[in-house]
C-alpha cells in the first residue's frame, strides 16, 4: 500500500526570513529525496504568486 500524505505550511510573512526558510528545509529534511525537486518547484511558485499578490494589491491601493 502506497501512503500519500499533504502538508500546508503556513508562515506569518511578518516573521524573518530565514525563520522561514528554516521550516521549510526541515520539513524537506522528511520529503523522500525524489520528491524535493518537485517540492521546490511548487513552493517557488507559491511565493513568487504570493509577492505577484502583494504587489498587485499595494499598486491598486495606489
Amino acid at each position: 500500500m502506497k501512503a500519500t500524505h499533504q502538508v500546508v505550511i503556513t508562515a506569518d510573512i511578518s516573521r524573518p526570513v530565514e525563520e522561514i526558510a528554516e521550516i521549510i528545509s526541515l520539513f524537506l529534511g522528511m520529503v523522500p529525496a525524489e520528491k524535493q525537486e518537485e517540492l521546490l518547484r511548487a513552493v517557488d511558485q507559491l511565493v513568487g504568486d504570493a509577492l505577484a499578490g502583494l504587489v498587485s494589491d499595494t499598486d491598486s491601493e495606489k
